[in-house]
């Protein structure tokens, strides 16, 4: 019988843990194999590695050995996600528990019931699943919002600080209104932040994600005005050359979300403009040049 089970915190964390059902029949191996591609972060790929090596070696026996599926919680970055481990005859783990996403060591939860919140760290029991909108108020709830009223037809959604940060040098030059989210005390009540889309013709979404929530508030934002046929054009600020390959390819993996909501995802290639002009003014100059071309 397939089982799911959500948990719905109050700042509109929402997770999800299912099990059971009709799954494909998995050999230990291929469970280990999963997980080592699943793993971004060289901690807890080098981990699986070695639990895949061993098990190839013969050291470890499949018939000795169990799997455990349950939610691991990273307060590092902030995320919660199914995952699965392998425990000796004594239940004991045989590889570190690490977050896929950034290596960090978690919390591990099998068959819950009571979960930590990732975002809040407060302890959330099963409830309803959230609509899109209830947990864009949540996270509204919890941010800060400020306007910027220029042309009522033409609106511009920032998310995140270092967006705002690109847009500060160009904001008299450009006519769209601006409605800017960045993580802090919220101003402004949700509905309020709704009335500003009533009358629009034409929206954009600037997004660059410093963290999984900016990445999630921007994710949702499209889904949710998609689902009001509301048309929202992301423009995307991908990282410089010097921010890592790790950066850039999460930002890549950002796009290809937004892609799959939207027609046209606008590109601003920060690395492209590196190699261009050099690191010392991408931020300051040439990003906010180009922003200001796309929102004319």
């Amino acid at each position: 019988m397939l089982i799911k089970k959500t948990f719905p915190c109050a700042c509109g964390w929402c997770g999800e843990w299912v099990t059971g059902g009709l799954r494909k029949q998995r050999s230990l191996v291929e469970i280990v194999e999963d997980e080592l591609i699943a793993a971004k972060h060289q901690n807890p790929r080098a981990a699986w590695r070695s639990v895949y090596q061993k098990l190839l070696l013969g050291q470890v026996v499949p018939e000795e050995v169990s799997c455990r599926s349950g939610m691991f919680f990273c307060f590092e970055c902030k995320s919660g996600f199914e995952q699965l481990v392998v425990c000796n005859s004594s239940g004991n783990p045989l590889h570190p528990m690490l977050c896929h996403e950034c290596g960090s060591e978690g919390e591990f939860f099998p068959a819950p019931v009571e979960v930590p919140c990732p975002r809040c760290r407060q302890m959330v029991g099963e409830g309803k699943p959230l609509s899109t909108q209830e947990i864009l108020n949540r996270m509204l709830s919890r941010c800060e919002i400020t306007t910027v009223d220029k042309d009522r037809d033409k609106l511009l959604v920032v998310v995140g600080s270092r967006c705002q940060t690109y847009l500060e040098p160009i904001l008299d030059d450009i006519h769209y209104s601006v409605l800017a989210v960045t993580s802090g005390e919220n101003i402004t009540h949700p509905i309020d932040f709704w009335e500003k889309f009533a009358s629009v013709e034409k929206v954009l979404l600037q997004t660059s994600p410093d963290t999984i929530e900016e990445a999630e508030l921007a994710l949702l934002l499209v889904q949710q005005l998609q689902a009001v046929n509301i048309e929202m054009i992301p423009i995307v600020i991908t990282p410089p050359l010097f921010e890592g390959k790790r950066r850039t390819q999460w930002m890549m993996e950002h796009i290809q979300e937004l892609q799959s909501f939207v027609k046209q995802v606008l590109i601003v290639s920060g690395a492209g403009l590196d190699k261009q002009y050099g690191p010392l003014e991408v931020y300051r100059k040439h990003v906010p040049i180009k922003l200001r071309e796309l929102l004319k």
